[in-house]
């Protein structure tokens, strides 16, 4: 069992996730380079939290996840996760400037901005 939680979410209403616990459901929101804004996420994030998802996964490939980020966790009062790689990119010119250094500074963000759970990939 787990309980997604980060303390820099205050609005946060922590739950448990795991096999002792009740099914869950995630959501995915988030922009991309070529639509989306604050506003259109947020409403995403309203409906998410109307209809019953226990858990959003902000998917934003467009860049300027801290913009984002911000505003979704200040509204949100269920767990919100991210996938780090995604803004990590978006600081490169080519995938292959991609460096541990680079990713960890993205993920050391996202945690001090209160994101509760991240997808972390691994080069196989």
């Amino acid at each position: 069992m787990i309980i997604p939680a980060n303390i820099h979410h205050a609005s946060l209403e922590p739950m448990c996730i795991g096999v002792a616990s009740t099914c869950k459901i995630n959501s995915n929101i988030g922009n991309s380079a070529t639509t989306s804004n604050i506003d259109q996420e947020l409403e995403k994030l309203q409906y998410s939290v109307k209809y019953g998802a226990d858990t959003v996964m902000d998917l934003s490939t467009g860049g300027g996840h801290s913009r984002y980020s911000q505003s979704h966790l200040a509204a949100s009062p269920i767990p919100i996760g991210t996938v780090p790689i995604y803004e990590a990119l978006t600081r490169v010119r080519r995938v292959e400037d991609l460096t541990a250094s680079v990713m960890l500074e993205v993920i050391e963000e996202q945690a001090e901005q209160g994101v509760d759970y991240m997808t972390i990939m691994r080069a196989c």
